[in-house]
This record gives structure tokens, C-alpha cells and sequence, in this order.
């Protein structure tokens, strides 16, 4: 959902209120992803507490990084890999295999 909320918020530059809800709302059956937390859990943007975020930070992450790792540890520790514009931020780091939107999209429809 963090990085969904990313796009989100780059993306009103440009969308109007109608379209940027139904961005949000579609996003995840259009590209066959799926977003966690889910909006049940909504209220928990950031599950994370500060000794959490500077373990993640030992492995040379920003803040920012830090906190996205944080969700999807705690929200999707199986998950088979995440995608994010930054996705080198990430390689190697914790387990995690972050895949560019470029990246995801070649490996769905190749």
C-alpha cells in the first residue's frame, strides 16, 4: 500500500479525484498484484517501531527504504518479490527481491 499510496501521490499531478480513487481502488486486479496491508488494515500506513527501522538501516538503507521494507517484512514475508522504482535500494538486502515496474511487467508478459 505504501508504494501504491507512491504512485498515487505523483500521479495527482496529473489525475482528478475520480480518477485517482479508482487508480487505488483497481490497482491491484488490473496489474494482478496484491497490496498489503489491505484496506482493513489501513490504519497501519507504517508498522514499524524505531529499533525495527534502524536494524533495517544497518543494512545501508535510507529511511524511506527502511520503512517500505518494514511493511512488506511484517505484511507479506513470503511475498516473492515487491516492486518499486528503486528496486536497487533493496537487492540484497534482508532477503527481499524487488523487481522494477519495467522488470515486473516483461516477467508477467514474457
Amino acid at each position: 500500500m505504501v508504494n501504491l499510496l507512491e504512485v498515487c501521490g505523483i500521479l495527482s499531478f496529473n489525475l482528478n479525484e475520480r480518477q485517482l480513487r479508482a487508480l487505488y481502488r483497481h490497482f491491484a486486479r488490473r496489474f494482478g498484484v496484491r497490496i498489503v496491508p489491505e484496506d482493513r488494515d489501513a490504519r497501519a500506513v507504517m508498522p514499524a517501531t524505531p529499533a525495527e527501522v534502524l536494524t533495517l538501516m544497518t543494512a545501508k538503507m535510507s529511511l524511506g527504504a527502511a520503512l517500505v521494507a518494514s511493511a512488506l517484512l511484517r505484511w507479506a514475508p513470503a511475498a516473492e518479490s515487491f516492486v518499486s522504482w528503486e528496486a536497487e535500494h533493496f537487492a540484497g538486502k534482508r532477503g527481499m527481491r524487488a523487481v522494477t515496474p519495467v522488470q515486473f511487467l516483461r516477467r508477467k508478459n514474457g
